[in-house]
């Protein structure tokens, strides 16, 4: 929690009903600052910035345990073609009002009221000169604040304007190492899939087998 709290302290505000779940609450806050969370593989609930794979790798994945491999497209964008713009939602507004309001109101405060949500864009121009298919990522929060809706955009941005790759990896385990978990950093090497001088990944889903010491990962980079 204070981790994630130190890579976006960014104030969001929400209002739940009774038809809401504490899952679906979860979900919407997270999402909101570009984070995740879930158990990790001894049951404790974590959560952190879903960001790009950097720094050392915590497992190298090459020919001595890789199993098999599938190349997949992503899910991040249209046909995971890189976005040239990204439309981040800020102040949501649970009560649209465009009538019956006092007259003191200012035209500005009637602005707001008068739709679901405020809007931050940010945008690369050369991405869509480069990819003449690139889509706009449309992106909801519940952030309060004008400048974190920004730097959010932003954030997204560079997240998902560079060319994404997504596989399936069957690996197998050594169980006198440290096992793979979500959100690790995984580095592949092999003479395939253009990946000869090896490449950063992040663990996005893992499924393991330890009656044949074995897990299928899924990898995102």
């Amino acid at each position: 929690v204070t981790a994630l709290d130190t890579s976006n302290n960014s104030v969001v505000g929400i209002w739940v009903d009774g038809a809401d779940s504490a899952m679906s609450s979860m979900d919407k806050v997270a999402q909101s600052v570009g984070a995740y969370f879930g158990f990790d593989a001894i049951g404790v609930l974590r959560m952190c910035l879903f960001t790009a794979p950097t720094g050392s790798a915590a497992l190298e994945i090459n020919i001595n345990n890789i199993i098999s491999i599938e190349h997949e497209r992503t899910n991040d964008t249209d046909k995971g073609i890189p976005a040239w713009r990204v439309n981040l939602t800020y102040q949501k507004n649970y009560n649209i009002q465009d009538t019956d309001l006092a007259s003191a109101v200012t035209a500005a405060r009637r602005s707001i009221l008068s739709v679901g949500a405020l809007t931050k864009s940010d945008e690369d121009i050369a991405i869509k000169t480069q990819y003449t298919l690139a889509p706009i990522i449309e992106k909801e929060s519940l952030l309060v604040d004008a400048t974190a809706a920004q730097t959010e955009a932003t954030r997204l941005l560079n997240l998902y304007k560079v060319n994404r790759d997504l596989y399936t990896v069957s690996i197998a385990l050594d169980l006198t190492s440290t096992l793979p978990d979500l959100n690790d950093v995984v580095n592949i090497t092999m003479n395939r899939f253009g990946l000869n001088s090896g490449k950063l990944f992040k663990i996005i889903g893992i499924e393991s087998d330890y009656s044949k010491n074995r897990a299928t990962l899924t990898l995102w980079g």
